[in-house]
């Protein structure tokens, strides 16, 4: 087995793996506990599990994948729709007490405490495994990097194509020089016309660029002709997916990120092991470095240039309901 092989399992049509060879490992967890067994679930998934609590899915830098409730909750934490919840019911719990809660919180799935505490790491793995709500129109999906020159304007932009390629109308805002788009200010997303001054991208019917001259507040898109807004927001800590070399720079970015997902490029300095730390659980793939990705980035021939089978690897972090499937696997287009 390879160094790079030994990182990550690659699982190129199905969601990324996380950057540990436990899929579940150092899960980060939001605890809404505040009934009798709120220590002994806590104890139980940090002790056994290997779980890291964390702070609500508003106030921390690293965000929570699932939530933790018992009898004690009341209803749903505010702004975590999103996050998928795991419901402890109390083994001696009243029918009408435990209905109570389900009403007001309304979780992904129930399991009885303590006598199902076993089947914890099954029934949550299973939640994660579902599909999320699907992207609205006009969503944004934020790729940083942990550092100039890792490759995220190639990321971005290969995301671009491939949600483009499935059927979406997608368009690049990228902070580089390398390609040479329109340039525009960045409070402009927000108007109409954006889809019609921007430059189509080479090879890819659907895809479009624009360059932001700014490093402003990305406001959300209104024009109707885009489906999805790919921001390549530079070196930033605040994205969705972060793109980084395995050296230290990526660490010192992991510990601050709220990204969910990780991509690492090539090889670097940095162990293996400490990335794993590091990610704290985030879900994750591996990209070889590829000097031709590079050059065809620079010629703004991205992604219609590229391997296929580098891009077939990104495809889980296209957000939910964006159908790639008619990305050809050669990268011809």
């Amino acid at each position: 087995m390879t160094r790079a092989e030994s990182f990550v399992t690659e699982k190129a049509a199905a969601s990324p793996d996380p950057l540990s060879g436990d899929r579940m490992a150092a899960l980060p967890v939001e605890l809404d506990l505040h009934g009798r067994h709120a220590e002994g679930v806590r104890a139980w998934i940090e002790s056994t599990l290997g779980w890291q609590p964390v702070a609500g899915a508003t106030a921390g830098l690293v965000p929570p994948a699932v939530v933790l409730r018992d009898l004690g909750s009341t209803h749903a934490a505010e702004g975590a729709a999103s996050i998928p919840s795991v419901l402890l019911i109390d083994d001696d719990a009243t029918p009408l007490r435990a209905a109570e809660v389900v009403t007001a919180t309304a979780p992904d799935v129930i399991l009885a405490w303590p006598s199902g505490r076993d089947r914890l790491v099954e029934v949550t793995d299973g939640v994660l495994a579902r599909p999320r709500h699907p992207a609205p129109h006009g969503s944004v999906l934020r790729v940083g990097g942990s550092a100039g020159g890792v490759g995220t304007t190639t990321v971005a932009l290969a995301l671009t194509g491939l949600a483009a390629w499935g059927g979406a109308a997608t368009l690049a805002a990228v902070r580089g020089t390398g390609l040479a788009p329109p340039i525009v200010p960045t409070a402009s997303l927000e108007g109409l016309g954006v889809w019609a001054r921007a430059q189509p991208l080479a090879g890819v019917p659907g895809a479009r660029a624009v360059r932001l001259v700014d490093h402003d507040a990305v406001p959300a898109t209104t024009d109707p002709e885009i489906r999805l807004l790919v921001l390549d927001a530079g070196v930033e800590p605040e994205v969705d997916v972060l793109v980084c070399r395995p050296d230290a720079a990526a660490l010192a970015m992991l510990s601050v990120t709220t990204a969910a997902a990780v991509v690492v490029m090539g090889e670097g300095a940095a162990p293996l092991k400490e990335l794993r730390r590091a990610a704290a659980g985030r879900r994750g793939l591996l990209l070889p470095w590829s000097a031709r990705v590079a050059r065809a980035g620079l010629a703004g021939r991205v992604p219609a240039g590229v391997p296929g089978a580098w891009l077939r690897r990104l495809l889980p972090l296209l957000p939910e309901g964006l159908d790639a499937g008619g990305a050809r696997g050669d990268g011809a287009h």
